[in-house]
């Protein structure tokens, strides 16, 4: 008889955790699934995603999020009558729910904070010079908010990940190198062409084929377009309805509220360019390339991706290094990048002490290597200023491509994981 009873206790306790947890988690990674499969536009995979969260009973710091950007991006972006008509208050309510409920130690916490902190900034940038009382209002309560609970999530989730990291190395120089790692984030991200670092970038490189371009015949670059499509019957129907509707000439106010159709040619100038002469054949099919991925999920993706994969199409195919290498990139791939090469540093720095000519100083990098000598506090303290000044120098070198808040954030993480 106790054995059916328990039995019945552990069946009512499932049964209860599945309708109020296991639900709202079913339809939670539902939601990311649907996201994910949507073209970037308010499709029906994006609707659906939409009210599946509305359904859920208790959403995660991530749901919120999540549809704060579909409001922010497949249904508001490019739309100012959609946002002003109630979207980007509701994408406000998203986020600070986002970072409000956020648990430090969750995995991906960390992006949660960066993306609502630079909506944030983002935000008053764009209204610097509204009028609208009632819009600044909300403005300024949404930046308060995220300015008192932002800076206090990012420590804690540092400081998480810095003692995740302590408790499995033998070493401060492993700690920090695992929790550099750890910090470092790859996320499947089906608005990334929104970036605002990554459209830095872009625009950058559209100023300069913009001013590199000279005439431009319109009418013969669309006709050696469609002829190079039709030569790639593998990729050529996407190709096409792409390239229709860039052709369409919508202006993207994201790109200097440039054509698309003109953002195009001065991409397809560059396989005219005398020194891509020898680099003409795969510059045509990079574009074509970039205008076959323009379809997702059976859906020709919004402007801003559309514009995004045909801009970029010319990384490592371009004889300018300005475009043909690297590419433009992301806040978060730039923060990967710079923690990779704070690892570097660190290595470097360790390295130098160990080979110093004094002996406190070869002390302090063999207790930062693992083992367990005494150090001299002074001497430590200067081995710590110094590797500071090596992450700052290091970190800064990215000043012309992210903001100096944005520098400083990133260093202060970096100081955290180095220990110093």
């Amino acid at each position: 008889m106790d054995y059916f009873l328990v039995i019945l206790i552990v069946a009512a306790i499932a049964g209860i955790y599945w309708f109020f947890i296991g639900r709202d988690q079913a339809k939670s990674t539902r939601a990311e699934s649907l996201h994910n499969q949507s073209s970037g536009i308010f499709d029906p995979a994006a609707a659906e995603a939409l009210a599946t969260i509305d359904n859920i009973a208790e959403p995660t710091s991530q749901d919120h999020l999540r549809r704060g950007n579909i409001r922010r991006y497949n249904i508001a972006e490019g739309n100012a009558r959609v946002a002003r008509n109630g979207q980007i208050p509701r994408v406000m309510d998203d986020y600070v729910a986002a970072i409000v409920c956020l648990d430090p130690a969750d995995a991906g916490a960390m992006r949660i904070v960066d993306d609502v902190e630079r909506f944030a900034d983002q935000l008053l940038l764009d209204n610097l010079t509204t009028q609208d009382d009632a819009a600044l209002w909300m403005i300024n309560d949404f930046t308060r908010v995220v300015a008192n609970v932002a800076p206090q999530t990012r420590a804690k989730t540092a400081a998480n990940i810095k003692a995740d990291a302590i408790a499995v190395s033998e070493s401060r120089e492993e700690a920090a190198a695992t929790a550099l790692d750890a910090a470092t984030m790859y996320t499947r991200d089906p608005q990334n062409v929104h970036d605002s670092t990554l459209n830095s970038d872009l625009r950058a490189n559209l100023r300069k084929l913009r001013a590199d371009a000279g005439h431009i015949n319109a009418e013969s670059f669309q006709r050696e377009i469609q002829d190079e499509i039709a030569r790639d019957p593998a990729r050529g129907k996407h190709a096409r309805a792409t390239f229709d509707r860039m052709m369409e000439g919508g202006r993207i106010s994201t790109f200097d509220n440039e054509k698309e159709s003109d953002i195009l040619n001065y991409v397809w100038a560059r396989s005219h360019h005398p020194q891509n002469r020898k680099r003409a054949g795969l510059i045509k099919e990079a574009i074509v390339g970039a205008l076959a991925d323009g379809v997702e999920n059976g859906s020709v993706v919004c402007a801003n991706g559309r514009a995004s994969r045909v801009l970029n199409s010319l990384v490592s195919v371009d004889h300018d290094p300005e475009l043909g290498e690297g590419g433009a990139m992301t806040y978060e791939a730039y923060k990967n990048q710079i923690f990779k090469e704070v690892k570097d540093v660190i290595t470097r720095e360790v390295d130098v002490a160990k080979d110093s000519s004094d002996p406190k100083m070869r002390n302090v990098a063999a207790m930062y290597a693992g083992q367990d000598v005494a150090v001299d506090l002074s001497t430590e303290s200067r081995f710590n200023a110094g590797m500071r000044r090596e992450i700052t120098q290091q970190v800064e070198q990215y000043g012309d491509k992210l903001k100096p808040n944005e520098i400083e954030k990133i260093k202060d993480e970096c100081f955290i994981y180095a220990m110093v």
